[in-house]
């Protein structure tokens, strides 16, 4: 199992790092600036109204899948139908709520949550296709998939900005449609290559698996998983949407936030890549009766490996990177990306410690945990935004994401019995805080090349990660070792 993580850890990274950063720093970037601080600001205001309501939508389902189909993955013919009506139903009990809740916000767009709501309920779907794929063992698949939507979205959108249909200006609504196009596509390429590796069962196929009274047993199982995603994703998206409704600046403060939360975000999205492959490989081996504490430490300490420069680089050269995307607000934007920053470092291990206790069955453990995060990022983003806009709400989701990762730790502590490697914890405070003097040296010398900076740095971190151990060269052997036999698919 060390071998399949390793591998497709290697390959996530590889193949995220060409796709998502290209996206978010040049293709969404070019969006925000063409259409204006306001104008997006309202559309990330409206984005985070539909988040608000995801757990109608997805209710715990893509959890529960990833999960359950890796240590059922016989009973695959059965869940798939089951699983995909109740996911039909659920989006149009979504859409539903969402469009009904919000003719009680008079600023709201009915359109615009409309057509935003059906690309998140797409993004979902795509997700949850995945995790079929998956959780049959299928990870280097996965892996490959995993940036799909971005790189379609990069080719749809650039022809749209750059090219276009029409002599008229870039649109919001040119920007929504052309995610519905590119997730369409995804979703349609997802379910070819899952249906490749199930049985041909065509429309009789489907009739004798599909039974009615099995989605009312799977939102049962699914119930637990759906109130964590309640949790999480108020608490996650909570801000942009007070930002919203608690400023009366047209969205002017919630503007400034997305511009750094869309980094935030990019940089989660790719490590989320990271749970997602690590979630079924801890399901399979709980299942099995497998040790996961070696696996567990491999994990962090490559997360450790990656998260390590980037933090240090984004806080410390935050203005630069600003000033190199965007146009209006700098030094507001500034301030809340570092911030962000900061619990971009606190989610990564969140994300880990979430799906060893997920895997661990202790979903019930995590519960109070995200419920007290939901309520200490209320409390703090009304005390706060009011008086600091943007940058209120991104203390606010630094403070949260630290309550919740303590929780976590607490869990996996004390009812899995797994403890955090202090010494690997020592060496990656080592190792950021070398990357840190690194970067300060090579300013020093160049100090009008912020390139040469991030370049240097990220190429030093290479060789320090392998002198501390963080990374290990076993690690790369065993990747290449073919008696190194998992029992994998892939």
């Amino acid at each position: 199992m060390k071998k399949q993580f390793v591998l497709n850890m290697v390959l996530l990274f590889v193949i995220n790092l060409l796709v998502k950063p290209f996206y978010v720093f040049s293709v969404e970037t070019d969006v925000q600036n063409l259409l204006g601080t306001q104008t997006f600001g309202m559309y990330f205001y409206h984005l985070n109204f539909v988040f608000l309501f995801q757990f109608i939508g997805d209710f715990g389902l893509q959890t529960w899948n990833h999960q359950f189909i890796s240590k059922n993955r016989e009973k695959i013919n059965f869940i798939l139908p089951n699983v995909m009506a109740t996911k039909t139903l659920l989006s149009l009990m979504w859409l539903t709520c969402v469009l009904a809740f919000s003719w009680f916000i008079s600023d709201l767009a009915s359109d615009m949550l409309f057509l935003i709501t059906l690309n998140v309920i797409l993004s979902t779907l795509f997700i949850l296709i995945r995790s079929f794929i998956s959780g049959l063992g299928y990870y280097t698949t996965d892996s490959l998939l995993s940036a799909l939507d971005k790189l379609l979205m990069i080719v749809v959108l650039s022809y749209l900005m750059y090219f276009g249909v029409t002599e008229e200006p870039f649109t919001l609504n040119d920007f929504i449609y052309g995610q519905m196009f590119s997730l369409i596509l995804a979703n349609g390429v997802a379910l070819v290559i899952l249906l490749q590796h199930l049985p041909s069962w065509g429309i009789s196929g489907i009739i004798k698996y599909f039974q009615w009274h099995s989605l009312w047993d799977t939102l049962q199982k699914c119930a637990p998983y759906a109130l964590i995603l309640f949790l999480m994703m108020s608490y996650n998206k909570l801000d942009g949407f007070l930002l919203g409704f608690l400023q009366e600046d047209n969205g002017k403060q919630a503007g400034i936030y997305a511009a750094s939360y869309r980094i935030y975000d990019a940089a989660n999205m790719f490590l989320y890549m990271v749970p997602a492959l690590v979630l079924p490989m801890f399901s399979n081996m709980y299942s099995l009766g497998n040790e996961v504490k070696s696996l567990v430490d491999m994990v962090v300490r490559w997360l450790m490996v990656i998260t390590g420069p980037v933090l240090i680089l984004s806080v410390f050269y935050a203005e630069e990177i600003i000033q190199l995307l965007y146009i209006e607000h700098v030094d507001e934007k500034v301030i809340s990306f570092q911030f962000l920053m900061f619990s971009f470092l606190l989610v990564s291990f969140g994300y880990i410690f979430g799906a060893l206790a997920l895997a661990g069955d202790k979903v019930n453990k995590l519960v109070p945990v995200f419920f007290t995060g939901l309520l200490v990022n209320f409390l703090l983003n009304v005390f706060l935004i009011p008086k600091y806009g943007a940058k209120g709400a991104a203390i606010s989701t630094t403070i949260t994401q630290f309550w919740v990762l303590v929780g976590q730790v607490f869990i996996i502590r004390k009812y899995l019995f797994i403890a955090i490697n202090r010494v690997d914890l020592g060496k990656g405070i080592v190792f950021m805080t070398l990357i840190f003097v690194f970067a300060r040296i090579i300013t020093w010398i160049w100090p009008e090349s912020t390139f040469i900076t991030f370049v240097s740095s990220a190429i030093f971190s290479v060789p320090l990660a392998f002198l501390l151990k963080l990374a290990d060269l076993n690690d790369v052997r065993m990747v290449f070792n073919k008696k190194n036999n998992n029992n994998q698919i892939e």
